[in-house]
């Protein structure tokens, strides 16, 4: 596994779409659907995750849609080698920083057992790989 990410099983979940599990500490959902050009990927899960979508894909991908532009449905679009689009209110934030600007970390509350919520949300946040290829 590449960047010490998991793959969990690649699962077809209906003729011609394949749902991928990756990253940790928790799973993101990728779906991989046939195209007549190739897979599309529906959304990207998180950063590190490129190598374990093209695997399961079996090869290159058409495109990849997002449905929304956060850290764990954008993460590893710009490791995929393919056109990304996204809805034209999304752009900002999935070249940007996958909505962070309007989210309060401060809210969130930790027992102290963990590394912490905030922590967590945060570093997910970090660079996590706005693609300078998205289209609307």
């Amino acid at each position: 596994m590449s960047n010490g990410r998991r793959i969990t099983q690649a699962t077809e979940i209906a003729p011609g779409v394949k749902r991928v599990s990756v990253g940790e500490p928790f799973a993101s959902q990728v779906y991989l659907i046939g195209g007549p050009e190739g897979p599309i990927a529906f959304d990207a899960g998180v950063r590190g995750s490129g190598a374990e979508i093209l695997a399961a894909a079996g090869g290159p991908l058409d495109r990849v849609v997002l449905s929304h532009a956060h850290v764990d449905h954008r993460g590893a679009a710009n490791e995929l080698d393919a056109p990304v689009y996204c809805h034209s209110d999304e752009v900002a934030d999935a070249e940007g920083d996958a909505g962070r600007h309007y989210t309060d970390y401060g809210l969130i509350e930790s027992d102290g057992r963990s590394r912490g919520a905030a922590s967590l949300a945060r570093g997910l946040g970090r660079r996590a790989g706005g693609d300078r290829r998205h289209r609307h």
